[in-house]
Order: structure tokens, then C-alpha cells, then sequence
């Protein structure tokens, strides 16, 4: 629907929200936004023009907080044709006829074999929208993939010791999950690139949770690579909506 911040679309979902409408965010560098820069649409070539016809899909992820006040975080698989070794929240593609909620579950468990309870998931709500492309940057290449992602908290009433030892991932599409405390990212999103402190990160398999192994704060905010060349971060929207999540409990 329309907006009156220049710029902005409004994403309203079912009639609970009819009072509460989302503005999608984007990322700074956000290449779609500056392939639509004047200076730029003169001299687009036409992949980029091409690109900028393409069809823009709709996905939902899960920041799902668990009663200990973690979060938790998947690390997508290096195989991946988008978006390989990036930490993000788990997610995916909105089928047709589903609500984000129901994809968003889905994709979990399609993704870690999480189930959640009826108890659970009861505080489920739209946290934010945001928009994705990948590449994540103009300067990595002409984006391929055009998405606006719903993100949906769920202030979960188990704590992630129990959660984890539920999680079965699918190593098709997931190579690590971690669940990172709020008050790590607090300290960690004042320091960005100089973050100290770590994480746990838990390299798992369908038969559950492996070794764990420490990693440093540090990989989630590295700067990007030279174009080609793998890219370990958190995901732009990730930070976003656990800026919010932060936010809230501040509240």
C-alpha cells in the first residue's frame, strides 16, 4: 500500500495489524535503492536493468528469544546459492495462502527440526519488514535475488539448553546454529568491528547437537570481501531486528 515516507512501502498482514502498518526498512548501500538513483538508471547496463524488473518475493524468518534471554541464529549452509556462511535467524520463502507466522514455523522446521509448542509460540508478532538483496552490495555484483522479509518475534517460555537439544538440522541448508545472549549483542553492537566477547557455535548434524566450538564476536561484523569471495557476517536485517528486540526489553 501506499506511504507517506517517500520511499517506503507499508506492508499491512491480516486484521490484527489493520491498526499497526510495518514501513520495509532496507540497508544502507542497498543496491536496489541505488540502481534507482538517477545518475545510475542513465547508464545502466542491462543486467542491472534487468534486475530491476525482476519480481520482488516475500519470506518470513523467526527471531525466536528463548526464556534465558538468548537468541538464536543459524549460520546458512556454504552451499548456498545466496547468501552461504551468513548468520542469520531461520527462515525462508512465504508459499501461497500462508500466513509469515505459518512459513515461519515451517521454515524452522524444515530448516533445524524445531517444533514449537501451542505455549511457545502464544507471543508471536510482526517485529519489523525489511528488505534483502543479494548480493547484499552493488559493488558484489549485480543483485540476483529481490526479497522483502517479515521478521516475527517469539519470546519463547523454554530455555536454549532445552531448545537446542531438540534441534535437528537440515545440513542442506544449515551448517551451525548458536544461541547468542542479549546482552552479548549489546555490548557487541556498541563495538561493531572491535567487538569483543564470543559465542558458542554448534555444528550439528540430524542426529543433534555436536561439539561446540567458541568464536569470537568479532566474524559477525567483518567487512566484505574482495567480489567472489565468501562472507561470514550477520545479516544486515538479523541486526536490525535484534537492535529491536533489544530495544523492547528495554522498554
Amino acid at each position: 500500500m501506499a506511504s507517506d515516507r517517500p520511499g517506503c512501502l507499508v506492508v499491512r498482514h491480516g486484521e490484527t495489524c489493520a491498526t499497526q502498518p510495518f514501513f520495509t526498512e532496507r540497508p544502507i548501500g542497498c543496491p536496489y535503492h541505488e540502481l534507482q538513483t538517477s545518475a545510475h538508471v542513465a547508464t545502466a547496463t542491462r543486467e542491472e536493468a534487468s534486475a530491476m524488473q525482476r519480481t520482488v518475493a516475500v519470506a518470513a524468518t523467526i527471531i525466536l528469544q528463548s526464556a534465558d534471554e538468548a537468541v538464536l541464529l543459524t549460520q546458512r549452509a556454504a552451499q548456498m546459492r545466496t547468501f552461504p556462511l551468513v548468520w542469520v535467524v531461520p527462515g525462508g520463502h512465504v508459499e501461497k495462502d500462508e500466513s509469515f507466522e505459518q512459513a515461519a514455523l515451517r521454515e524452522v522446521t524444515e530448516e533445524i527440526g524445531l517444533v514449537l509448542t501451542a505455549e511457545e509460540r502464544a507471543t508471536a508478532q510482526v517485529l519489523c519488514m525489511w528488505e534483502s538483496a543479494y548480493p547484499a552490495l552493488l559493488s558484489l555484483g549485480v543483485p540476483r535475488r529481490h526479497h522483502i522479509v517479515a521478521y516475527i518475534h517469539i519470546k519463547c517460555s523454554t530455555d536454549s539448553a532445552e531448545l537446542l537439544q531438540r534441534i535437528k538440522m537440515d545440513p542442506v541448508e544449515v551448517s551451525a546454529v548458536a544461541w547468542v545472549p542479549l546482552s552479548t549483542f549489546s555490548q557487541a553492537l556498541k563495538e561493531e568491528n572491535g567487538a569483543a566477547g564470543s559465542f558458542t557455535m554448534y555444528q550439528v548434524s540430524k542426529d543433534g547437537p555436536q561439539t561446540p566450538q567458541q568464536r569470537p564476536m568479532s566474524v559477525l561484523f567483518q567487512d566484505p570481501p574482495a567480489p567472489g569471495q565468501p562472507w561470514e557476517h550477520l545479516s544486515s536485517g538479523t541486526k536490525y531486528a535484534i537492535q529491536l528486540v533489544l530495544a523492547k526489553s528495554q522498554c
